[in-house]
């Protein structure tokens, strides 16, 4: 039997194949490596990019200005966060003198934005406008200081308009004056007038 011999056509077929053969599987090896490249790469490459992130607003802390007088150690103006309270009012202006008579005025009485406080010695009498000595107003009620039960006796609030109240005077730190009720959602002119005999603000 004679040994197989290739013919110089059959040669170069087999030389052909065997080229195209290793060129499809070197191509195929380098899309794979290039896939995986891009699959290792991609992740690093988010993680570098800055994400914008919502920065919300902060809300701006109402301040109210002060005139501090009488038997305090600093007296002054002074301006502070709201809602304050008188006691935080007198701790600003280093606290009481040792002639100040404490007990006629009301420590947790809730001082409005412009108000003028004056701190009375011993036997001494005050004027009103800036006595900060608990102001009892018959059948009026006090804005910054009701309840929502009292203030829904009022004519014309509901317990929805009695809660707006308290919401805006939580959110601005009290009322100033009556007529800023306006400012309260829900409550317009003719609502206001109803009430208006009936409340106060201190």
């Amino acid at each position: 039997m004679s040994p197989f011999t290739w013919s110089p056509r059959e040669k170069k077929l087999a030389i052909a194949l065997v080229a195209i053969l290793v060129f499809a599987i070197g191509a195929l090896l380098w899309k794979q490596d290039d896939i995986s490249l891009q699959e290792t790469s991609l992740p690093m490459y988010q993680q570098q990019q800055p994400k914008n992130k919502m920065v919300e607003p902060k809300k701006q802390t109402p301040i109210a200005t002060i005139d501090v007088k009488g038997a305090v150690k600093k007296p002054g103006i002074y301006k502070l966060n709201m809602p304050v309270r008188l006691y935080q009012v007198i701790d600003a202006a280093g606290g009481t003198s040792d002639v100040a008579d404490v007990n006629r005025i009301n420590l947790a009485k809730i001082i409005a934005d412009g108000s003028m406080i004056y701190i009375p010695k011993k036997g001494e009498q005050i004027p009103t406008e800036a006595s900060p000595i608990q102001n009892k107003e018959e059948n009026k009620i006090n804005l910054n200081t009701a309840t929502l039960a009292e203030l829904e006796e009022l004519e014309g609030l509901g317990p929805t308009k009695a809660e707006a109240i308290i919401q805006y005077r939580g959110e601005h730190g009290g009322f100033r004056s009556v007529d800023e009720l306006l400012q309260v959602s829900g409550i317009g002119e003719r609502t206001l007038e109803r009430i208006k005999e009936k409340i106060f603000v201190s």
